[in-house]
């Protein structure tokens, strides 16, 4: 991920002194640790996150539970993303954003469903998808019979991934090296 660099930094201080090459540098360090801490690149793609660990997904009693590992480093402006469907191609499937959080829980009036997971800095390309299963297999999740039992929570951002951190939103650390 490339810096952002004005350009004819030399010929502004010899045409206009120092001063306003001293004002362009602290804007051009101050744009770049916008985008060091948004993990978004001001010169060309966003970096590619490494792949989630895990997805494991439940279901019962017309409930959905789905729970992200994701132990990679990471910085501020990391979101997953879940993807649902009723066939194992996935050939249209159904997007849940979850920002910065690694679990979801919902109710969906739907028999049977397929799903994967994902992770994405903005400005960036996702990580590889995960499937609950394997990508030639996934496993079909029901959500029949009594209501799946609240898993524990594996935190968001760049908090721990064991969920002891919560109310951390995006992080209270910029980076999170690993978990």
């Amino acid at each position: 991920m490339g810096n952002f660099l004005y350009p004819n930094r030399d010929k502004i201080q010899a045409q206009f002194g120092a001063f306003l090459t001293e004002a362009l540098d602290a804007i051009q360090n101050a744009h770049n640790q916008v985008f060091t801490k948004s993990r978004m690149a001001p010169v060309g793609e966003s970096a590619v996150p490494a792949p989630i660990a895990n997805l494991s997904v439940t279901g019962g009693n017309g409930v959905y539970q789905a729970v992200i590992q994701d132990n990679s480093p990471v910085t501020w402006g990391i979101s997953y993303f879940l993807e649902y469907s009723d066939t194992a191609n996935f050939a249209s499937p159904h997007v849940k954003p979850l920002g910065p959080a690694r679990t979801w829980r919902g109710a969906l009036d739907l028999p049977g469903l397929y799903w994967r997971a994902y992770s994405q800095y903005q400005g960036g390309q996702p990580s590889a998808v995960v499937y609950y299963g394997s990508q030639t297999t996934p496993v079909v999740v029901t959500a029949g019979g009594a209501s799946p039992v609240l898993p524990g929570s594996t935190g968001s951002g760049t908090a721990s991934g064991n969920g002891t951190q919560g109310g951390s939103g995006y992080g209270k650390v910029p980076k999170r090296e690993s978990s």
